[in-house]
């Protein structure tokens, strides 16, 4: 059996300081940690839900949500820890009490080299002293491992959870954007069915003008129907002999010009109006074009260009065209030419009702 001595004592002791201090300084770092995850990195699970995602739910979003709910949990194991952290801490307490009574007995005692005065009693009480704080040191070092472990788990979990609610929060803000484009598309489409609504009278208005308009044909169809049937009975009633028709010319073609003063003023204003739009180079076309349409015969043609190559020279043009206006002036000379009358009021009519389906139609294209 080894001797045991003060100094052995003393030794034994100054080497389980050292191990009880690396272990409470082991202590108060996983206390340092606990009290910094359970302040800092637990999430909020108060997180208002948006109106667009209870009217909107995405299964994704509610999957997200339900993997959230452990947070509670996590809750209470680092409750739980702190619990047993204070727990070990107040035995360490306890043990540091007693090492510094053991210390204080130690320094006190007298070194001598003579076995007979050393108290063995004191020994034995030192020794059992040892004895429970080293079982205490076991007892704190399997409790610290486990308390280790719990709280490496519930880490992890905590970043898990922090992850699944940054991805949450990222679909709910995508979420909304696309709502707000929703949005403002039902606004779009709301305001383009109210044009479309308010445009819809305009249109049954020009198809109430339209009906009035054939309508207005029907009876003179029917007048002019009744006319030649009485004309027809009239006639066979006078047994007048029989004449030989003639085929219909076209009402405005004019075979020739003539040499009377009035047609010779009027061929001369005709060109004059002709030559300034489209010159001398386009002329032949413009006539070319009036009598392919049956305005004029091709003998009207030639005389109108042996009357035009006595006028005056004018500008060229880079086009024969006309637009709508002047060709209506030009068909104006024709008839005039041709001798006949013009009713102004019935192309007063004309125009009118011309006017009302181009308003019309005007209205109806701005759908």
């Amino acid at each position: 059996m080894d001797e045991i001595t003060p100094t052995s004592v003393r030794d034994g002791i100054a080497s389980m300081l050292k191990v009880i201090l690396k272990r409470i300084t082991r202590i108060g770092e996983l206390r340092f940690r606990v009290s910094y995850y359970s302040s800092e990195s637990t999430p909020s699970t108060n997180v208002d839900t948006m109106p667009e995602l209870q009217e909107f739910p995405d299964p994704f979003i509610q999957q997200e949500v339900l993997d959230a709910v452990p947070q509670q949990d996590i809750s209470n194991d680092i409750e739980t820890a702190n619990e047993r952290i204070d727990a070990i801490q107040t035995q360490i307490n306890e043990i540091r009490t007693a090492f510094s009574a053991l210390t204080e007995v130690v320094f006190y005692m007298p070194v001598s080299t003579n076995e007979n005065k050393v108290d063995r009693s004191e020994i034995d009480d030192l020794k059992q002293k040892t004895e429970a704080i080293e079982t205490n040191l076991s007892e704190n070092s399997v409790a610290m491992v486990t308390l280790e472990a719990t709280l490496d788990d519930m880490l992890s979990r905590v970043s898990g959870i922090e992850k699944a609610i940054s991805e949450l929060i990222s679909d709910q803000n995508d979420l909304s954007c696309r709502i707000n484009e929703l949005q403002e598309s039902i606004e779009k489409n709301t305001s383009a069915i109210s044009d479309f609504a308010a445009n819809s009278e305009r249109v049954d208005l020009l198809y109430e003008r339209l009906d009035c308009l054939n309508e207005t044909v029907s009876e003179l169809r029917d007048d002019v129907e009744s006319g030649t049937a009485t004309m027809n009975e009239e006639v066979q009633e006078e047994d007048l002999p029989e004449v030989e028709l003639m085929p219909p010319t076209a009402y405005a073609k004019l075979n020739t010009v003539g040499n009377e003063p009035d047609h010779v003023k009027i061929v001369m204003e005709l060109l004059q109006f002709l030559l300034e739009l489209v010159g001398p180079n386009n002329l032949p076309s413009i006539l070319d074009y009036y009598v392919e349409i049956g305005w004029i015969s091709e003998n009207a043609r030639l005389e109108l260009l042996a009357y035009a190559s006595g006028m005056d020279t004018y500008e060229e043009k880079i086009n024969w065209k006309l637009s709508t206006e002047d060709h209506l002036k030009v068909l104006w000379f024709i008839e005039q030419l041709c001798g006949h009358k013009i009713d102004k009021n019935r192309l007063f009519r004309v125009d009118s009702e011309i006017s009302k389906i181009r308003r019309g139609i005007d209205g109806l294209y701005e759908i």
